[in-house]
Formats: C-alpha cells, sequence, structure tokens
C-alpha cells in the first residue's frame, strides 16, 4: 500500500513537471514565432518602400535586408525618406567602395 501511494505520488509528480514543461515551451514557442513574424513583416514593409522609391531592390540589398536584425530595419524604415538612393539608405554595396 506504501509503495502505492509512493508510486502515485511519483506519477502525478512527473505529469505536473511534463505539464509545466510543455506550457513554458509553448510559452517560449510562441515568443519566438511572434518576434520572427514582426521581424519578417518589418523587412517586407522595408522592401516594398524601397520598390516604390527607388524600383527593383537589388540582390545585395534584398540580402542585407535579410541578414538585419530588427532594430537596423526599423532604422532603415525611418531614414528611407531621407535617403537619396538605396546606397544612401543601406550603405554601399559590395564590390563598390
Amino acid at each position: 500500500m506504501l509503495a502505492e501511494k509512493r508510486k502515485l505520488w511519483s506519477d502525478r509528480w512527473l505529469q505536473k513537471g511534463l505539464e509545466l514543461g510543455l506550457k513554458k515551451g509553448l510559452e517560449q514557442g510562441l515568443k519566438k514565432g511572434l518576434e520572427h513574424g514582426c521581424q519578417n513583416a518589418a523587412r517586407r514593409m522595408l522592401k516594398r518602400l524601397i520598390v516604390r522609391k527607388y524600383g527593383a531592390v537589388p540582390d545585395w540589398a534584398q540580402a542585407r535586408i535579410d541578414q538585419a536584425g530588427i532594430d537596423q530595419v526599423e532604422a532603415w524604415v525611418d531614414a528611407i525618406f531621407d535617403a537619396d538612393t538605396v546606397e544612401d539608405l543601406l550603405g554601399v554595396a559590395p564590390g563598390h567602395d
């Protein structure tokens, strides 16, 4: 009887631990997913603004935008109103120093 109670408690603690771990994992996954979604949305918006202002997005600019973090992308979105060219906005294209 004591052994049965120990097993029951052990099983309950294991179940609680699994539930807590799953909940925490889901929360972390959701947070990462939202961050990733916001970052992708900001990149898409910047590319749309570049197309509207300068024309097609050059391959080097596409790569630079795709590598940038959200803070950098937001800074470029703000700066697009003052930049005369894509190079002014994102920096000099590779090989054109």
